[in-house]
Formats: structure tokens, C-alpha cells, sequence
């Protein structure tokens, strides 16, 4: 194990922070160029065209900043003994990325539930979350620094362990200098298992303020009677300063039910600034004369503990649920997911599949006054995602086929105006044979995209997904980059994913959090 304690003594803490650049797509072009050499005209363009893409190189690939995530990598020997490492990784534009810290298991454990091949066949990266220190995870908005969060308290199944020296949130400029500890971790998990065992719910993120200065997540704090209850804390990046924002009572969530959302298993979920003393989060254990009891609420709060104040509720269509998503404004203008009640037989999913019902999910756009439905799918996993920089394009993901272009029924980004028209599908991802799960997350057939969000200065979008566009992680999860108008596609990572050996050994390389500079930058700073 790389201990954080040895970094710290070989990085000072006051450094340089123009570390050269190692550009990884110079020598991959020179490759591409030389591999193409024997052919002409339009053939060794199109040679050269698909090996720069294949590569991450693309002529006019979507720009990056700074990119920030985790690679997690498992192996179970055929005699049922399974080993892990994971590190942090950061990348600037296209210099090769570096790596900042790495953790490996001590020694080989038994694996009787098969991990490992658990982990490899569901191609769910953030999932290592629960067997590994490397939790929550955030870049500054000018991207000069990376925050991470260390910590094996909570681990439901611990393959990999962190020594007390190694865990806390710490600080690491961009180029890998001037790594420092902040602080103590979180005593709040960041993931809640959903049902008996299901799927996994996540607050993977350290959001930061504006201007790079303050982090805001969850942690226990007292509460009205002096007891723990989960709360709204900052930590400021220069003094190490934690500030508790809220003190809400403590509350029971029963996390069971098949119409079960991630934020009705939080006591308080997702925290991140709108502007630079704001705070915006939802919570259901808000004091019941601020809230509809037992109703899901989101509320603003000052950095310094100041105006808790609800925002008013999104007024739902007559028999529907709303869940919403983070992107709202302090005007109120954002998209949420709206929740059908009534049950429906979802189109695509056939006989054997698990899901053979489902509450039906559409994107809709918020505005001072209105509330605009923006798709009409019928479908239980149709997710709105983010406004666009611009403001005036509302992207989500779905499995529908609304243009024709995704018979198989894949997860697909697409994005639409704020007034439900000019639908465009941005991704043409697929694995072949028909989805049964779409937008739902599972083994293939089919693959999905796991998050997305838009750079406010390059304007790129930047997305999770275990799909395989370039033929080259037929069994895994990569970071994607691309333009707005689903131009550019780029592959950022490169995790080689499940491989069954022939001895019957398995071994997976999965990427988990990852997240770039102007992730969540409050929209009045969008330029």
C-alpha cells in the first residue's frame, strides 16, 4: 500500500505547480500514422481516422481540463482468493494522466460471494465504493486542485483497508503537488444499499464553492437535543475549518420498495453551492413546520449557517411524483424527473427480464412559471440530467427510440430545447442485441451511461458509461468527452474490464468517480 503519510513527505507542500506536460496523443498519433503508412488517399485517412479515435485522439475531439478519477482493479485466483488495488487519477488536457495515491489489499482474502466477477460483470464502477477507501471525490471549478476522501469505516465487504494516517479529505494540486490532509472523513456514508441488497445508492461528489475555497458534504453533527443526526458541514481548503451548517433531528429511512429513488435513503442528499454563499440540498429531516411531513424538500442555507429557507415544491401533473434532480437555480429554473404513478408495462423489455413493470419517468423543465413535460416515452428510466450551458437545451438520458436511431434500446444521451422541441439523440451507443435494462444499469445485453454534465467553458460534456463505441472495453466503464452536439467523441480512460482467464481466475479494471473542472458550477457563473 502507498502510503499517503510517505507522499506527503516526498511532495512539499509549497511546489510548483507547472509540472511539464507528458502528451499522451503525440505518440499515439505518430502510431497511428505509421500503422496507416502502408495504405493511401482516403484509406489511410479513414486507418488513420478510426485509430486516433480508438486511441482517444480524434482530430476534433471535445477539449478537456481537468479530470480527476478512481480506478479500481480486482482479481479472484481460481482457487477463490481475491486481491484489489485502486488509485487516484488526474488529467490535464491531454498530458498522460498521474497518479496520486494507490491503495492495494494486503494480502489475498477469500471471495466466496465472487466479488471480483460481481464487480466485472455488472460494469458498475462506483460500486467499488464498498470494499475500498477511495470514496467521495471533487475538482475546483478552474480545475487547479483535486479534493478525495479516504476512509474504510464503512465498508461493507473490506478488500482494501486504509491506515489510520491515510484516511481523512485531503488536497492535491492538479499536477500531483502539494497533496495535504484537510481534515477527518466523513463519519456519513456515502452509499446506501437500496431493498434487500439491491441496487446502490450514491453521493459521490465534494462539491466546492466557487471560488475553490470552501467543500460542502455530509457528516454527523448534533442535532436540536445534542444527538447525531446526519447535517450539511463545510471545510474550508486553506484553514482546514468545518463548519456545520444545519442541525436537523435525527430520521429513520426505511430504504425498501420497488419505486424507491437514492434520495429517499438520505437523510440529507447531495449538497452543492449555487452561488458563492449559497448551499442547495434535500432533506427530509428538516423540522416538520418547514416542510410537508414525510415529504422530500429541498432548502437553501448560507455558508455560515444562516437562512434555512425550503424552496417551494414543483407543482406536479395530476397523479404524478416528483423527483428532483439538482439542477435548480436559485430562480427556480432547472430540469427534474417527474415520477408516474400509475404502473405501466415498459415497451422493450421482454419476457424473462426482471423489470417487466415500472412507474413511467419523463424529463421536465422548470421555469419561474411553468412546469414543461420535455419527453413522452412511457419508459421507467428516462433520467433529466442538466440545462446546458447556454440555458437553452435540456440534455437527459433514455432507451427510447423516438428518431429511429436505437432499435436495441440502449441508454442514449439526447438533449431537447426548454420548450420540448428539436430532439436530438447525441450518442449512437449500442452492444449489438436488444437492452433489456436501457437506462437501468445491468450486465450486457445492452449498456447504459452512468452520469454526465457539461463544462461551462469548453462546453463539453463530459459522461460515465459502459458502453463500447470504439470496439475497444467490450466489458467495462471509461470517461467520455464530446462536444454539445454529440460530435467529438473522445475516450479518456482506458480500464481493460472483465476478463474470465482460462484456468477460471477472473479479474476486473473498472473506473468509478470521476469528475472534471466546472462539474456543478452554479449557473449564474456560466459564461
Amino acid at each position: 500500500m502507498l502510503m499517503l503519510a510517505l507522499l506527503l513527505a516526498a511532495v512539499p507542500l509549497v511546489a510548483d505547480a507547472r509540472a511539464s506536460c507528458v502528451d499522451a496523443c503525440k505518440p499515439r498519433v505518430s502510431q497511428c500514422r505509421a500503422e496507416c503508412a502502408g495504405q493511401l488517399g482516403k484509406e489511410r485517412h479513414a486507418c488513420i481516422k478510426t485509430c486516433r479515435d480508438r486511441a482517444g485522439c480524434p482530430a476534433v475531439g471535445a477539449p478537456i481540463r481537468t479530470l480527476a478519477y478512481v480506478q479500481t482493479e480486482c482479481r479472484t485466483s481460481a482457487d477463490g482468493f481475491i486481491t484489489a488495488r485502486q488509485s487516484l487519477r488526474i488529467r490535464r488536457g491531454d498530458c498522460e494522466p498521474v497518479t496520486v495515491v494507490e491503495f492495494q489489499s494486503a494480502e489475498p482474502q477469500p471471495d466466496p460471494a465472487g466479488l471480483c466477477r460481481i464487480y466485472g460483470v455488472n460494469r458498475g464502477g462506483y460500486s467499488a465504493v464498498i470494499a475500498t477507501p477511495l470514496q467521495r471525490l471533487g475538482v475546483s471549478p478552474d480545475g487547479s486542485a483535486v479534493v478525495f476522501e479516504v476512509t474504510d469505516d464503512h465498508l461493507a465487504f473490506p478488500v482494501i483497508t486504509a491506515a489510520p494516517e491515510e484516511e481523512g479529505i485531503w488536497f492535491v494540486r492538479a499536477d500531483g503537488s502539494g497533496l495535504r490532509r484537510l481534515g477527518p472523513a466523513s463519519r456519513d456514508p456515502m452509499y446506501r444499499i437500496l431493498g434487500d441488497g439491491g441496487p446502490i445508492g450514491f453521493l459521490l461528489y465534494l462539491p466546492l464553492s466557487p471560488d475553490g475555497r470552501l467543500l460542502v458534504f455530509t457528516d454527523l453533527g448534533p442535532g436540536p437535543s445534542g444527538e447525531d443526526a446526519v447535517q450539511v458541514v463545510t471545510l474550508d481548503v486553506v484553514s482546514g475549518r468545518r463548519t456545520q451548517l444545519t442541525h436537523f433531528p435525527p430520521v429513520a429511512l426505511p430504504c425498501s420498495g420497488t419505486s424507491i429513488t437514492p434520495n429517499q435513503c438520505f437523510p440529507v442528499y447531495f449538497p452543492q453551492f449555487v452561488d458563492a454563499h449559497t448551499v442547495l440540498f434535500q432533506t427530509i429531516s428538516a423540522p416538520d413546520s418547514m416542510h410537508p411531513e414525510g415529504v422530500i424538500s429541498t432548502f437553501t442555507v448560507r455558508d455560515d449557517g444562516t437562512r434555512l429557507r425550503p424552496l417551494p415544491q414543483p407543482v406536479a401533473l395530476s397523479g404524478n411524483r416528483v423527483i428532483p434532480t439538482f439542477q435548480l437555480s436559485l430562480t427556480g429554473r432547472g430540469v427534474i424527473t417527474l415520477q408516474l404513478e400509475a404502473l405501466t408495462n415498459v415497451p422493450g423489455l421482454g419476457p424473462g427480464t426482471r423489470i417487466q413493470e415500472a412507474h413511467v419517468q419523463e424529463a421536465f423543465f422548470v421555469s419561474p412559471r411553468d412546469l414543461i413535460q420535455l419527453t413522452n416515452f412511457g419508459r421507467y428510466e428516462t433520467y433529466a440530467l442538466f440545462l446546458g450551458a447556454d440555458r437553452r437545451r435540456a440534455f437527459f438520458i433514455a432507451s427510447a427510440d423516438p428518431l429511429g436511431r436505437n432499435p436495441a434500446g440502449d441508454c442514449q444521451l439526447f438533449s431537447i430545447d426548454t420548450v420540448g422541441g428539436h430532439l436530438r439523440q447525441l450518442t449512437r451507443f449500442t452492444q449489438s442485441e436488444p437492452s433489456q435494462f436501457g437506462c437501468g444499469g445491468a450486465p450486457p445485453p445492452g449498456c447504459s451511461i452512468g452520469d454526465a454534465y457539461q463544462d461551462p467553458v469548453t462546453r463539453t460534456v463530459l459522461l460515465n458509461s459502459n458502453c463500447d463505441p470504439f470496439g475497444t472495453n467490450p466489458y467495462s466503464s471509461q470517461a467520455f468527452a464530446m462536444h454539445p452536439d454529440g460530435t467529438g467523441l473522445r475516450q479518456l480512460t482506458a480500464a481493460r474490464g472483465f476478463v474470465e482467464e482460462p484456468d477460471g481466475a477472473v479479474s476486473t479494471e473498472e473506473i468509478g468517480q470521476f469528475v472534471s473542472s466546472g462539474w456543478f458550477v452554479p449557473p449564474a457563473r456560466r459564461r
